[in-house]
C-alpha cells in the first residue's frame, strides 16, 4: 500500500483538475497498521485519514461545481477483531464483521440512519441512486440506503 497521503493527494488533484462525478478512494495505511499490530500507527493513521477527509469536505465546499450537489460516503471493506484480537478480520473472529458508514453532502437525511443497520452490499445501490443512474438487479446487491 502506498502511504495515504499520497493517495490522499492524487484525489485531490483529479477533483480540482477533471471534476469527476464520482471518486472512490481507498485508505489503507490503517488496515496495514492494524496487521502490523502497531496500534500507535494504527490510531495515528485513523486520525489524519479523518483530516484529510475533512479536507475533501472543505474543498467540496468551496468549489461552486461540487458545493451543494456532493455527498461523501466514508465505509470499511471490514471491521476489526475485539481485544487481543483487533489486529485480525475473518469469520471467527467476533468483531471483523462490524464496520460503520459515514455519509453527508446532498441528498443525505441524517433523521432517515438513526441507529438502522446497514451493509456493505448496500453501498453500490446508494451511489447508484445517488447519481440517478439505473441498478442491476444482481443477486448479492443490497437495497439502497435512501430507499
Amino acid at each position: 500500500t502506498r502511504f495515504d497521503i499520497f493517495t490522499h493527494e492524487f484525489a485531490l488533484e483529479a477533483m480540482k483538475n477533471q471534476k469527476p462525478k464520482l471518486l472512490f478512494i481507498g485508505y489503507g495505511e490503517a488496515d496495514d497498521y492494524g496487521h502490523d499490530e502497531d496500534y500507535d500507527q494504527y490510531i495515528t493513521s485513523i486520525n489524519r485519514n479523518d483530516r484529510m477527509i475533512e479536507e475533501l469536505w472543505n474543498y467540496v465546499q468551496s468549489d461552486p461545481f461540487y458545493k451543494d450537489q456532493t455527498t461523501i460516503i466514508v465505509t470499511t471493506d471490514h471491521g476489526r477483531g475485539n481485544g487481543r484480537q483487533w489486529p485480525e478480520h475473518y469469520d471467527e473472529i467476533p468483531g471483523s464483521d462490524e464496520g460503520f458508514i459515514l455519509m453527508i453532502g446532498n441528498g443525505i437525511n441524517p433523521k432517515k440512519f438513526k441507529q438502522k443497520q446497514t451493509y456493505l452490499n448496500q453501498i453500490a445501490s446508494t451511489i447508484a441512486d445517488l447519481m440517478k443512474v439505473k441498478t442491476w438487479n444482481y443477486k448479492d446487491s443490497g437495497k439502497s440506503l435512501l430507499k
